[in-house]
């Protein structure tokens, strides 16, 4: 007997089963029997035969696909908290392979079109309009918001699409560069993400440059490490060899692609603190499109359009010169849809009123301060309703907080027709506006702001106007805030010291008493409150002033 075979005088065959994987085969007689050979290849030598079968190449897979059409707002339902003014398919974001979809404002736009079968006139919903009433309103869901809002699709594990079509060849360390630097998942990029892919997907230049700044961005956010990593200067100088090669090309010198490389070289330097740099780019970017023709020739991207701006206007912050581009206007919502403040304190009622006595001829400076109330006020309501998402919202952003700092940075350094002091109160209005903003673009993801200079211009303003504000005092209490929360060392401290002093005047003699002060006219709380209690703590710290009592 034999777990295989044994010979013996006939042939008989029987099995017995000791378990599911092994089989015993009895035989007797000197020929096989065609059954213990079936047997015997059966169980023996199926796994040998499996090992040896080479796989078939070629082989189709039918996947069936249900699409499913995306769920419509009721029609009793406002659409006034869906932010997208630019609604775009997300489909025909996967089907672009040649050019990716640039979304434009304008039906016609030779960027793109609607796809088939879509009415153009019920994709764009008015953004942020409403009245009063809306305020109380619980918001729509945010699935609504998000569903048709432009954004760059990823598969299941969260990884970039691997069959859309590069404007160059990636490696695998590329494409490990894009996943992180591209997905919100493991670090918050802003706003503007989905607006930066698309850009650099049009030019090998500007492809590199776009990866290069969105490393960069996320390396500032780490202050345990070089902000210049060596991924981000490998990136930034495949764009600058790219651009230098295809720079004498009178087509692709003037394209929007290449345009968007050298935008994003402006705003590496801008990152890097290179503002002579920065300026150098946004010149030749200035010369470019005067060789196009004029800045309206831009008007048709809109993501192109609204990366110069934002270049133009941060480097300009820092520097605190007027821009160089005028606004989009045609791209750009109406302020005046904004919501309405839902009350006014006492406080910046007698601002107001006292500065159209004062500065008749300068209503401009007060539309400012009016415009970032409004908008401070809108913004609060949208944090609540959205969970905070409206700070990842880069149509708000470039929206409503772009033309403000532009209106900030515009308004006229020298007014000749009024007196030197006030003039400097003037200045000094304008620069705390725009020194309240600041902080509220770091809230949108903007890492490069940096206010120094603002700080200094406000302290020397202040302290040249001081004893001629007038009814204006409390104003100048609020300059005083916004300096002191933007400033550090010894700067910071005295913008403290000069608050205590400022709110003993007005017969405030708490910090806490100082900031309800400030709070009635102009204000930002999940910013600004815990920035100013941090300054306040710095008098009794650092120059054992007792700033709770404001005695010394």
């Amino acid at each position: 007997m034999s777990t295989m075979a044994s010979k013996s005088s006939s042939n008989c065959l029987s099995s017995e089963k000791t378990s599911p994987q092994l089989v015993f085969i009895l035989q007797t007689g000197g020929k096989k029997s065609k059954d213990v050979q079936t047997q015997i290849r059966k169980h023996v030598m199926k796994d040998i035969g499996k090992s040896r079968r080479k796989e078939k190449r070629g082989r189709k897979i039918e996947l069936e696909v249900h699409p499913v059409a995306p769920s419509q707002p009721k029609d009793n339902v406002s659409p006034t908290r869906i932010w997208s003014r630019n609604q775009l398919n997300t489909d025909q974001i996967n089907s672009t392979i040649e050019e990716p979809y640039i979304a434009t404002t304008t039906p016609d736009s030779s960027f793109g079109s609607m796809p088939d079968g879509v009415d153009a006139s019920k994709t764009t919903v008015p953004h942020l309009q409403g009245d009063l009433h809306d305020i109380l309103q619980p918001a729509i869901g945010w699935h609504q918001a998000t569903a048709f809002s432009p954004g760059i699709d990823r598969l299941w594990t969260g990884r970039m699409d691997p069959f859309v079509r590069y404007p160059v060849e990636l490696s695998d360390r590329t494409r490990e560069l894009v996943d992180l630097a591209f997905d919100d998942r493991y670090v918050n990029v802003g706003p503007f993400r989905d607006a930066c892919l698309p850009v650099g997907m049009m030019d090998p230049a500007a492809f590199h440059q776009v990866l290069s700044n969105a490393l960069l961005n996320i390396s500032c956010r780490r202050a345990d490490i070089s902000p210049e990593t060596n991924d981000c200067m490998k990136h930034h100088a495949l764009a600058v060899k790219s651009v230098n090669e295809r720079i004498t090309d009178p087509k692709l010198s003037i394209s929007d692609g290449f345009i968007g490389a050298i935008i994003g070289f402006a705003c590496y330097y801008s990152y890097t603190g290179n503002q002579a740099a920065w300026r150098m780019h946004l010149q030749g970017v200035e010369d470019i499109i005067r060789m196009r023709g004029g800045i309206h020739t831009l008007d048709n991207n809109k993501l192109v359009r609204m990366l110069l701006g934002w270049s133009d206007i941060g480097g300009c912050s820092i520097e605190d010169s007027p821009p160089i581009f005028p606004l989009p206007v045609r791209l750009l919502p109406n302020q005046n849809s904004l919501r309405p403040c839902p009350q006014i304190s006492p406080q910046a009622f007698h601002i107001f009123r006292s500065w159209i006595s004062r500065f008749p001829n300068h209503l401009q400076t007060l539309d400012t301060l009016r415009f970032v109330s409004r908008f401070s006020s809108h913004l609060k309501v949208e944090a609540i309703n959205t969970n905070r998402r409206i700070f990842s919202d880069g149509d708000f952003g470039t929206g409503y907080m772009f033309p403000l700092l532009h209106q900030c940075l515009s308004l006229p350094r020298h007014n000749p027709d009024v007196n030197e002091i006030d003039g400097a109160i003037l200045q000094a209005a304008r620069l705390a506006c725009t020194l309240f903003l600041a902080e509220l673009k770091r809230m949108f993801g903007i890492n490069a702001v940096n206010s120094t200079l603002q700080t200094q211009k406000l302290r020397g303003y202040l302290e040249s106007s001081k004893g001629h504000w007038g009814e204006l005092q409390v104003l100048r209490l609020w300059c005083f805030a916004m300096g002191g929360i933007e400033s550090l060392g010894p700067l910071r401290d005295w913008y403290a010291q000069e608050l205590r002093v400022e709110g003993a005047m007005l017969g405030l003699y708490t910090w806490t008493a100082i900031e309800n002060e400030v709070k009635s006219i102009i204000w930002f709380d999940e910013c600004h409150t815990p920035l100013f209690v941090e300054l306040g703590l710095g008098i009794k710290g650092s120059s054992g002033l007792n700033a709770l009592g404001g005695r010394s």
